[in-house]
């Protein structure tokens, strides 16, 4: 084994390095350190459509926060398997089916109960 020293940056300094304006989908598995990146990003400036992290080995107040998080910044969230996968009202609405916009409000209702939970 060999050990090698890195410099590291933070994320609000590799995105200015490399003059990101904009991130569409936020993505991470970085083995439990979702939440600290995560902690980085300004939902303010950047504000994903979709964000999903692995979500699973989190402890429970990391798991609150981040659920917290993302609903003070307005996501529709679920977990399912190892991720915590979240978008924007904006975007699910446009996924939905014509037929199935009658019954979004409904449904909205229903997942924001559950996300309370």
């Amino acid at each position: 084994i060999e050990q090698v020293t890195v410099q590291g940056r933070t994320l609000s300094t590799l995105l200015a390095h490399h003059d990101v304006s904009r991130i569409d989908i936020w993505q991470t598995d970085t083995e439990g350190m979702d939440l600290q990146i995560f902690r980085q990003l300004d939902l303010n400036k950047f504000h994903p459509s979709i964000i999903n992290m692995e979500y699973a080995f989190l402890k429970e107040g990391e798991k609150k926060e981040i659920k917290e998080r993302l609903r003070n910044h307005g996501y529709r969230f679920a977990v399912k398997g190892m991720d915590i996968i979240a978008v924007t009202p904006e975007l699910l609405h446009a996924m939905l089916p014509a037929t199935d916009k009658l019954h979004y409000k409904d449904w909205v209702e229903k997942e924001a109960i559950a996300a309370n939970d």
